[in-house]
């Protein structure tokens, strides 16, 4: 529950095939989060796909505020490319997919392990503890259906 280093927690078929999965929070520092996923891609010559689901757009639309899903979804896309911009200067022969999903990050990256040799995710660092494993991080644990890789904010 408090990692301080990263964890991997292998349940049922561990293949190495497939490419990595990253989700990633852009309100965090995700730089941990993703060096990792890109090392780790580097080393499995496997495709990385980058992963940041949201669920705001509903909540928006109930509250009456008039919603472009589709700039949103360019402006995320754009923050998710500048984010990984260096990583991918450092790793130039990484095959990147950036995917922004409209869909609880539980679910989405659920989904997305399915063909995955390795999900990464991140676990929360508070002020007052150690890092600790945030809800999304627990529900794909119990979830998913590949390895994952915890991996605490530097």
């Amino acid at each position: 529950a408090r990692p301080t280093v990263p964890v991997v927690i292998v349940h049922g078929d561990a293949a190495d095939r497939g490419e990595v999965v990253v989700g990633i929070d852009l309100l965090r520092d995700v730089g941990a989060v993703l060096g990792y996923a890109f090392e780790t891609a580097a080393l499995r010559d496997a495709r990385l796909r980058v992963v940041h689901a949201w669920q705001t757009f509903g909540t928006l639309i109930e509250a009456g505020y008039a919603v472009d899903g589709e700039q949103i979804e360019r402006d995320l896309r754009a923050e998710v490319v500048q984010t990984c911009a260096p990583l991918r200067a450092k790793y130039p022969r990484v095959d990147v997919v950036d995917e922004i999903i409209l869909e609880h990050p539980v679910t989405a990256l659920s989904n997305a392990s399915r063909n995955a040799r390795l999900l990464v995710v991140g676990a929360h660092q508070r002020r007052w503890t150690a890092p600790r494993l945030g809800s999304i991080a627990h529900g794909v644990i119990h979830h998913a259906r590949c390895p994952v890789a915890v991996i605490p904010s530097a």
